[in-house]
């Protein structure tokens, strides 16, 4: 049972599940018949003070002493573990079933959730720690970026590099798609944000970006790939 004060409690629609809120912020479960424990996790910063099924018991809604209201599916997926050599430093997942992870051993690991006792595909070509990763909508290209100062485009289906594009001056910390693939952005210690006005596919063939930085200076790289003629990025101001 709960070490904690019972705050709230709930019997499922079905009457199978007995659900319950405790005053050190989790959310505890158990059979309704015989009391085994079903599952238990951290919901709130501070007392659960309010929990609630939907009609179907597919749901339900908490409330907390941190003031938010939160929304989840029920049954809880277990959590699975994996297991790397060295930190994880970045994750990113779209659709639940795959996920992207960022190491500081140089590699990019793609993950199939399903089965996460090895990686389904690594990423290799970083220099250095790698600290950002992002997949695109319809999870056919990944990008990864870290200390080595490049964004890199990645097939996911055979894991081939694309191309990379440039533009900060050190290490980029963080990534991200738009939902159409058109547009890219990237953030490094440099203070600058960088940009990349074109499909990712055309990173391919040697497309270029644009970076600046809240003061409005512009530093930027040319987009590259082996055997492939280097183009100049276009610049923009912020």
């Amino acid at each position: 049972g709960s070490t904690a004060a019972v705050n709230t409690a709930v019997l499922w629609p079905t009457n199978t599940v007995l659900g319950a809120g405790t005053a050190d912020g989790k959310i505890q479960f158990w059979t309704a018949a015989d009391a085994k424990p079903l599952a238990s996790l951290p919901a709130h910063i501070g007392g659960v003070t309010g929990l609630a099924s939907n009609a179907g018991g597919t749901g339900f809604s908490t409330v907390g002493a941190d003031g938010l209201l939160r929304n989840w599916v029920y049954p809880i997926n277990a959590a699975k573990t994996l297991t790397h050599p060295e930190r994880v430093l970045a994750a990113s997942t779209l659709d639940g079933k795959r996920t992207a992870t960022a190491s500081a051993d140089k590699i990019v690991r793609l993950w199939n959730i399903t089965n996460p006792a090895a990686p389904e595909r690594q990423f290799t070509g970083h220099t250095t720690a790698v600290h950002a990763v992002a997949l695109s909508a319809d999870n056919t290209t990944l990008l990864s970026a870290g200390l080595d100062e490049l964004v890199r485009v990645w097939n996911v289906t055979n894991g081939q590099q694309l191309g990379t594009f440039g533009g900060h001056v050190g290490a980029i910390h963080s990534l991200a798609v738009s939902g159409n693939g058109q547009f890219l952005v990237s953030g490094g210690e440099d203070g600058a944000v960088g940009g990349l006005l074109e499909p990712l596919e055309h990173v391919a063939a040697g497309a270029g970006g644009v970076v600046g930085d809240a003061a409005g200076r512009h530093g930027c790289r040319r987009a590259e790939r082996p055997g492939v003629a280097r183009r100049d990025a276009r610049r923009i101001r912020p």
